[in-house]
């Protein structure tokens, strides 16, 4: 950890030289600057699979690479207006973390450092992703992407469910590719997504791809954490940290001393909009009506890629073709994409000889998408067109693109069931319940519903588990 004080002269190569060391290694490092007027600039460029945590509290600065370290060097406790901000539905700030007095600095962020009275202050700035737009093929993009980074690699894992932004990539590494490439794809046994594992099979059949698979064990989930692991907010990747531990086991299990990338298709779905389009900009219009069911019916219709549908997408076209281009719908957009590279920045998990790769939120994709008009990414009940009709045109070879995302929640919905003692022993006596936002009859009914098999985990008990892991590991 790095910790100035307010009297302190910030020297910059010294500052650099102890950045570098507590910082992840990463595709895209964060750096450091200095402006005209002598302010210390740190940016974390988009693309980063690492986050910048920051806390100035009493006038010292702490930087360190996980919130645990300075949110004990600071002597601060969980955040209660971070749980009652994650009960909202509007925007969250995404500096804010866990950890009361503890910031970070996400992938496509910068913060300045000030010398004031009262002591350092940071300020911080959001990504512009609407300032550089670009009018590359988005294959192409994801192609060039991909290649500039493979000549520090020996070999390629390749998270695979058989979904859109996985093919894309695969596709995309057969391109500019000459190392071997394995693909993993997870399954759970009784998972709901079967379609994953025939798909994924059946690509990788035709492209020639060596298939691993890779069993996710629910008796892994929803497990204890270590400290360094923590990440900025109670994200799902709590959740799985075991699970992604024991996948880079196996990715390591040929540890022949290869420097492996580990490249996932993460962000995608939220670079090109996906789901659904005409719901977002409709909800965001309050078009819905208090019963919902349009939001219900259009969800029906994209699933099962029925009729309505289409009216539903053209009302959307024809209502908002006229409308000003920064609209409610690109800014729902633009705050999806924000959000992905926010989530793609979590990575304490992988070992030394493994560098992660989100290629759906570097600049240059960002660049080659964000600019679209939001009624382009869908039609005729198929989402995501820019990237499919790019692919198809690119790639001769390009197999049938699936409707739907690959997913895979039933080894969550079996370990709720299978560790319930535990969890709801954990939860109950976590930050939620602490501080009196968890009802104990309100646990019971969505432990009973999330564990059915319908719709998946209720978000706000998936938080509440997570909230509680992060609690336990600093705590522990």
């Amino acid at each position: 950890m790095i910790t100035i004080a307010s009297k302190d002269l910030i020297d910059l190569p010294l500052l650099q030289k102890a950045f570098d060391k507590v910082l992840n290694p990463t595709l895209h490092p964060p750096s450091l600057s200095v402006t005209h007027d002598g302010q210390t600039v740190i940016s974390n460029p988009l693309g980063s699979t690492s986050y910048v945590f920051l806390s100035s509290r009493s006038g010292t600065l702490h930087l360190d690479n996980n919130p645990t370290s300075i949110a004990r060097a600071a002597r601060t406790e969980i955040s209660s207006k971070y749980l009652a901000s994650s009960l909202s539905n509007g925007g969250k700030d995404l500096t804010r973390t866990l950890w009361e007095d503890v910031r970070v600095l996400p992938p496509g962020w910068s913060a300045q450092i000030k010398h004031a009275d009262q002591g350092l202050q940071v300020q911080y700035q959001a990504p512009a992703l609407l300032d550089a737009s670009s009018s590359k093929e988005p294959a192409d993009v994801l192609v060039e992407e991909i290649a500039k980074v493979l000549p520090r690699f020996d070999r390629v894992a390749l998270r695979f469910s058989g979904g859109v932004d996985s093919t894309a990539i695969l596709l995309a590494l057969r391109e500019c590719s000459s190392i071997p490439i394995t693909a993993y794809t997870w399954i759970c046994d009784g998972g709901s997504a079967p379609q994953d594992l025939e798909t994924a099979t059946a690509v990788c059949r035709k492209l020639g791809v060596k298939h691993h698979l890779f069993t996710v064990r629910p008796s892994l989930l929803y497990t204890p954490i270590p400290p360094e692991a923590v990440p900025p907010d109670a994200s799902t990747a709590l959740a799985s940290f075991n699970v992604m531990s024991e996948f880079y086991d196996e990715i390591r299990s040929q540890d022949d001393g290869a420097t492996v990338m580990e490249i996932h298709g993460h962000g995608g779905d939220h670079l090109f909009f996906d789901p659904p389009h005409c719901l977002s900009i409709l909800e965001s219009r309050g078009l819905f009506g208090r019963g919902g069911l349009l939001k219900v019916l259009s969800s029906f219709c994209k699933a099962t890629g029925t009729s309505l549908w289409h009216p539903l997408a053209e009302m959307v076209r024809h209502a908002y073709a006229k409308k000003d281009f920064r609209g409610s719908g690109k800014e729902h957009h633009l705050q999806l994409i924000t959000n992905a590279c926010f989530e793609n920045g979590y990575s304490p998990m992988v070992p030394d000889g493994v560098l992660s790769f989100s290629p759906f939120t570097t600049a240059a994709m960002i660049s080659a998408v964000a600019h679209i008009h939001t009624w382009e990414f869908f039609e005729d009940g198929e989402t995501r067109r820019p990237l499919k009709n790019s692919l198809r045109r690119k790639f001769k070879d390009c197999p049938t693109l699936r409707r739907d995302k690959g997913h895979l929640t039933a080894a969550f919905q079996r370990s709720l069931a299978l560790q319930e003692s535990r969890l709801r022993e954990r939860v109950t006596a976590g930050p939620y319940a602490q501080h009196g936002l968890l009802s104990p009859a309100w646990l019971t009914e969505q432990w009973k519903i999330s564990q059915a098999g319908f719709g998946g985990i209720h978000p706000f008990l998936m938080q509440a588990i997570c909230a509680t892991l992060a609690q336990d590991a600093v705590n522990a």
